[in-house]
């Protein structure tokens, strides 16, 4: 009798272990990986940003080039994921939006839009 209690022990212990494995666990996706690129700024040569995306969680690295180490900003949290739409937003304060096109993420304006004019191209960053 008692090996039958030890075995239903047993089994529920490795079951636990399981479950609470799995759930701390970070999902991982084919979007994981670190950003790069200079997006445009008004009072400096550009803003060197860093996106980190993780399971569902990011970081990001701003760099206001020519302002000295005061200028470094850092942040982090959590994203959501659209896949009908491609669409990626950092759930900060203020949210930012990404549309994510094979190894690249693109910025998107207020509206959900791709930035046009002539720094479109500053506004896409490249995957390491």
């Amino acid at each position: 009798m008692k090996s039958i209690f030890l075995n239903i022990f047993i089994v529920m212990a490795i079951g636990l272990l399981t479950i609470t494995s799995c759930n701390n666990s970070k999902k991982s996706t084919a979007y994981d990986g670190t950003y790069v690129g200079t997006m445009p700024c008004a009072d400096c040569s550009g803003i060197y940003t860093e996106i980190t995306l993780s399971g569902n969680e990011y970081s990001i690295k701003r760099i206001y080039q020519g302002k000295g180490d005061e200028a470094i900003f850092t942040d982090e949290g959590t994203y959501s994921w659209d896949p009908n739409s491609q669409i990626l937003t950092l759930n900060g304060d203020p949210s930012e939006q990404y549309r994510i096109d094979e190894e690249t993420l693109i910025a998107l304006d207020m509206d959900g839009n791709p930035i046009d004019g002539e720094w479109a191209e500053m506004y896409i960053l490249k995957k390491k």
